[in-house]
């Protein structure tokens, strides 16, 4: 079970909704995956976190795009596996147009040779979902760390 908090801070912005302490924000999350299980499972282990606001989720790498132009998220937790554009396609797209956003991949497939994929292709982070519960908030933490403040 995930149980640490986070929190990042960031200058208030129209972008991120100020908490009760106006110098910290709570990071943006979308999280696209091809199964609808895992979407509900995930938004609801993150929902509880302090410091984490689950804006989005997506079924599908064209919507996955479709709402990182929208809604302009902090982080993206992706799985590689997607019915109509890859995580990979998805993945260099989004270094090309939002280099500022972080991207997680959380994927199955968990070899040395994927896992060095994700990365030349600009990943910040890989959790296996096999590890999800041990692994991801320390990921999600250290994707935190390297958002830009302006």
């Amino acid at each position: 079970m995930l149980t640490s908090s986070l929190t990042y801070s960031a200058p208030v912005s129209a972008t991120h909704e100020p908490e009760t302490d106006s110098k910290t924000a709570r990071l943006r999350v979308l999280i696209a995956d091809d199964s609808a299980l895992f979407l509900r499972t995930l938004s609801l282990l993150l929902q509880d976190q302090p410091g984490l606001e689950v804006v989005g989720m997506a079924n599908g790498g064209k919507q996955a795009i479709d709402l990182m132009e929208s809604l302009k998220p902090d982080l993206v937790l992706m799985d590689l596996n997607m019915p109509d554009l890859s995580g990979l396609a998805v993945l260099q797209y989004a270094r090309e147009n939002y280099p500022s956003t972080r991207i997680i991949v959380v994927s199955s497939y968990d070899t040395p040779t994927v896992m060095a994929a994700c990365r030349a292709r600009g990943a910040n982070g890989f959790v296996s979902k096999n590890r999800l519960s041990t692994e991801l908030l320390g990921e999600i933490r250290r994707a935190a760390e390297q958002i830009p403040h302006p």
